[in-house]
């Protein structure tokens, strides 16, 4: 479709013009107003938002919970590039945040754990003997060391197992 807009691409997922350049679904009214500047009105139940853009407005109704995550792909489908930058920037999202809970389990669960069993086995890994400072650089040295692989993993594995039940 060629100058698709937001308005546009609203009407095509279930909001109804119900007055000149107002649109509704349910329990969410989308209003543009054009003075002084182009201003789109976001009411919902609980809050009101002004903004600026229709990157803007597509963003918070994806945020909202408005727009669902097939409505997005959709309008991605039919031409609306801001709703192709939404998902892009949505998947981006939650990949950084896959990796900021990988890294949170590691630094909250696992470490003390390590660190539990390094000052019991002396500061020495107990499959080398190899002494260490810290428990991150037994972490380090559990991960990455080529001499007896296998067994520095399975202390790994072994407390991710112990922890969530899932053996790796």
């Amino acid at each position: 479709m060629a100058n698709l807009t937001l308005f546009k691409a609203l009407l095509l997922i279930g909001f109804e013009k119900v007055a000149p350049r107002t649109l509704k679904r349910g329990d969410v009214t989308i209003t543009v107003t054009f003075i002084p500047n182009v201003r789109w009105i976001v009411r919902l139940p609980h809050i009101t938002y002004e903004l600026s853009t229709q990157k803007e407005v597509l963003h918070k109704l994806v945020h909202e919970g408005i727009i669902s995550r097939k409505e997005l792909e959709y309008l991605a489908s039919i031409g609306l590039d801001i709703a192709k930058e939404e998902i892009v920037q949505s998947e981006e999202i939650t990949t950084g945040s896959l990796i900021d809970v990988r890294r949170a389990f590691i630094t909250q669960v696992i470490m003390p754990r390590l660190e539990i069993l390094l000052r019991t086995n002396g500061m020495k890994c107990p499959v080398c003997g190899k002494r260490f400072r810290s428990t991150m650089e037994f972490y380090n040295h559990l991960n990455t060391t080529e001499v007896r692989a296998e067994e520095h993993k399975k202390i790994l594995e072994g407390i991710y197992e112990e922890v969530t039940g899932i053996k790796p």
